[in-house]
């Protein structure tokens, strides 16, 4: 069973339209249910009231809940490897009864719900496709990064060559030539 909801959310500084795809299943009397949400939102930006731009954000989220009936027992963003857990306290007993990763914090799955559950994330994936809308932004977003992580790295290495002239202050960050008493 596949669910779609379109919604566009509007307020007077956000406007934001997603898709929700969503699918369950029943295994072992529990209901597994993986739901996808995607989609960008505006952002006014706002200075002193006035109007000076907007921003796009990417909204990507990924649930997948076990319930037992109408009780939600444990919800989690992905399967994460077991072996990233070894610190949990039913790490042992897990290993014991085959389980190959966890869900949340608490759910311990074996290979075959693991299979199950990837099985239900590629079919809400494929019925929820990334836009180009969405491509863009992302590659938007890691341009911005990158030239960010150059500012960083230019910015660390004139500290590095400032530090090693005489008269530079650390604590000041500035030319005291000893006058700051640092």
């Amino acid at each position: 069973m596949l669910l779609y909801i379109q919604q566009t959310i509007t307020n007077k500084e956000i406007e934001m339209t997603t898709k929700t795809t969503s699918t369950e299943k029943t295994m072992n009397g529990k209901t597994i249910k993986v739901t996808l949400n995607r989609g960008v939102f505006e952002e006014e930006i706002r200075l002193d009231g006035q109007l000076t731009g907007t921003k796009s954000h990417l909204f990507d989220k990924l649930e997948i809940f076990l319930f037992d009936g109408t009780k939600r027992l444990e919800s989690g963003s992905k399967i994460d490897s077991i072996e990233n857990h070894t610190r949990h306290p039913n790490y042992q007993n897990a290993v014991k009864a085959g389980c190959v990763g966890l869900v949340g914090r608490n759910w311990f799955v074996k290979s075959e719900t693991e299979n199950v559950i990837n099985e239900m994330i590629d079919i809400v994936a494929s019925e929820n496709p990334i836009t180009e809308e969405m491509i863009t932004l992302k590659n938007q977003e890691a341009e911005k990064e990158l030239i960010a992580k150059k500012n960083m790295e230019a910015i660390e290495k004139m500290e590095r060559e400032q530090e090693k002239h005489a008269g530079w202050c650390k604590i000041c960050k500035d030319w005291t030539y000893g006058d700051c008493g640092h």
